[in-house]
């Protein structure tokens, strides 16, 4: 009779692989059948995922205690397998500034306990030596560099990873998600973002005599990188680097001002031509203007991003609040900063940017994202092909009616949370038709349905609308209501005229209209 701990080395490996979505049975069998613990630990290490616990705010002190062990055993388990860390192909890492590995592991062997209690620790230490002095060795490269040793003595989580990228020579993704905790006004903890700084992971190894990125085994073959906060410039200069997404709050470049400053193009050997697709997780303060403080920051932080990856053809840029309460607190900075779609795209020179899209369903809900003001024009992307946007990054629902300028390149248009007044600017499309001859596409998404599709709050309600001849009194002739004005009256012409969409379809555009609820649960970026 067959059982599992007699099958072929071949059934084995493919029960395993049927099991990795199942993190925890895949570790349980690991642990009770011994025939399938070989293959399912190859399963297991093949795609990493070391994630801190939700804050618990009852046990501020010891929050991540148990993750940091688990960093631990993950680290000694790979510089005591070679073999496994080997077979390391995506890693999916959270660092938390809060507490160091080595206090963690203490914890977890000496307990409530103040005996001293062998926790291993020392026997880490000779691994992570004898790692960094065989690498060193093997390579002639200097590893054993005597901050990077000062920091992993310390348990600096960081340090660790830097540990991990070392003896990982075949990973392919990578993500870091690194944060730190404070006590705001009232008495709660929050999470915010942190730089990851080059020095904090690898110590000074980047200050070498012609040091490159490929010098570290496990960021050598790295094709994806993603990341919550800003990152090292070295990064960028990763040789085998084709898609990156990186955060950037504004305030973090104050924080670590040397370690944020890129390279000139020069230094980075040229290391960075196969970089085409890259994300920006950016706060609402990147939608101010330039000449503020905020924006400022951003823009000299981004404005050489075009020089360092000249091959750079697509960017999407993921607008997220500052506050979380983005229905009041937002509002007041729209008029006194005077946030736009254009601010953001201005911080860019996107000369060999083809596709390019603006996510900004994190703040959709709130009234007064209608408010931002549009793009002036896109003309500096000379080779844009395609747009994905809101509806007000394209035009402004007022008296001045402002379009966005697109330039001849364009393809493809996708127009997000569209209203009505959205005709009226396919009006002055099909007007002006002979300066797009590449437009081939035009897709609107409603997140409405279409049978109750609401009118645009911009313009009044549906009853302001009434007409010329009729005189409408809201209270038995003791008020009267006035006519809109002659600019809404335009928009909702152009919203009634049934003519536009055929006319642009025989021009050539592909017309389309998608419909859905609510956009925000599946973002913009997969459109």
């Amino acid at each position: 009779m067959a059982t599992l701990e007699n099958l072929p080395k071949e059934l084995l490996d493919m029960i395993a692989n049927e099991l990795r979505p199942c993190y925890k049975s895949l570790m349980s069998l690991s642990m009770t059948c011994q025939s399938l613990r070989p293959s399912a630990q190859i399963a297991l290490h093949r795609d990493v995922v070391i994630t801190a616990p939700r804050f618990d705010v009852l046990n501020d002190q010891n929050y991540d205690e148990d993750y940091c062990s688990r960093l631990e055993f993950f680290v000694r388990t790979l510089l005591g397998r070679p073999d496994l860390a080997r077979r390391v192909r995506e890693l999916n890492i959270s660092i938390n500034n809060s507490t160091s590995v080595r206090d963690a592991l203490r914890r977890d062997y000496r307990g409530d306990s103040d005996n001293h209690v062998d926790d291993g620790w020392d026997d880490i230490m000779s691994l992570c030596e004898n790692l960094l002095e065989t690498a060193s060795l093997s390579t002639g490269l200097g590893f054993n560099d005597p901050l990077w040793m000062k920091r992993i003595r310390k348990g600096k989580q960081l340090a660790f990873l830097g540990v991990v990228l070392t003896c990982t020579p075949k990973l392919q993704s990578l993500a870091i998600d690194r944060y730190i905790n404070w006590k705001s006004f009232d008495d709660t903890y929050e999470f915010t973002p942190s730089p990851i700084s080059f020095r904090e992971m690898f110590g000074n190894l980047h200050r070498a005599k012609g040091f490159s990125m490929s010098w570290i085994p496990g960021l050598a073959r790295i094709g994806s990188l993603r990341t919550n906060c800003v990152l090292a410039p070295q990064f960028f200069t990763l040789p085998n680097l084709t898609s990156l997404e990186f955060g950037f709050r504004d305030e973090q470049y104050h924080w670590h001002p040397k370690d944020l400053r890129l390279p000139r193009p020069f230094d980075a050997n040229n290391a960075t031509s196969l970089l085409k697709q890259m994300g920006i997780l950016v706060d609402e303060k990147c939608l101010r203007d330039s000449r503020q403080p905020e924006g400022d920051n951003f823009y000299r932080y981004t404005r050489q991003l075009p020089d360092l990856l000249p091959n750079l053809s697509s960017l999407d840029l993921l607008v997220q609040p500052v506050s979380k309460d983005i229905f009041n607190d937002w509002y007041d900075a729209i008029l006194r900063y005077g946030e736009s779609y254009d601010c953001l795209v201005a911080k860019f020179r996107g000369q060999n940017i083809q596709t390019l899209k603006i996510d900004t369903s994190a703040i959709s809900s709130a009234r007064q994202a209608k408010r931002l003001k549009p793009i002036v024009s896109l003309t500096d992307f000379t080779k844009l092909r395609k747009i994905v946007a809101a509806q007000e990054a394209f035009f402004s629902v007022d008296e001045a009616f402002t379009v966005c300028k697109l330039p001849s390149s364009i393809e493809e248009i996708v127009i997000v949370d569209t209203t009505n007044p959205v005709s009226r600017w396919l009006k002055q499309i099909l007007a002006s038709i002979w300066e797009y001859p590449n437009l081939k596409s035009i897709t609107l998404w409603t997140p409405y349905d279409p049978f109750d599709s609401p009118f645009d709050w911009r313009l009044g309600n549906q009853h302001d609308f009434p007409r010329d001849d009729e005189v409408i009194d809201s209270n038995s002739s003791t008020r009267r209501i006035d006519p809109p004005p002659q600019w809404k009256k335009d928009f909702l012409a152009a919203s009634t005229d049934g003519s536009v969409w055929p006319d642009l379809e025989a021009a050539g555009i592909q017309m389309k209209q998608r419909w859905r609820f609510d956009l925000r649960e599946i973002g913009w970026i997969s459109l």
